[in-house]
């Protein structure tokens, strides 16, 4: 629910500002351990910002050696850089939601 409700809120207006509806939205969702997630979440934003590059990287590695090194470009290899690309993409996605939940961190370590 909570996950629905800042991707609702950060697809209307992006990340920049935080209304004082959308922490009370927030607040009135977040339960104890969910609370405990988010803080954790908020916590290592940018570790998933490190561990998207880090697979874009390694795609972009993947690419080079097995298709100009080795010259063996295959199917399977194609797969892994897809799988390696979609991973990057949702830890993008994470951290995104990171830095909204860094914005309200102490609002919603306060209370429900």
């Amino acid at each position: 629910m909570v996950k629905a409700a800042v991707e609702r809120y950060a697809a209307e207006r992006g990340c920049s500002e935080i209304t004082p509806e959308m922490m009370e939205e927030l607040k009135s969702r977040v339960r104890r351990p969910a609370k405990a997630f988010l803080l954790r979440v908020a916590r290592r934003g940018n570790l998933w910002r490190l561990f998207s590059m880090l697979s874009v990287a390694a795609a972009v590695f993947v690419l080079v050696y097995h298709g100009l090194i080795r010259k063996d470009f295959s199917g399977l290899v194609f797969l892994v850089i897809l799988l390696l690309l979609l991973s990057a993409r949702s830890q993008l996605r994470i951290w995104k939601c990171a830095r909204i939940f860094d914005k309200v961190k102490a609002q919603i370590a306060g209370g429900q």
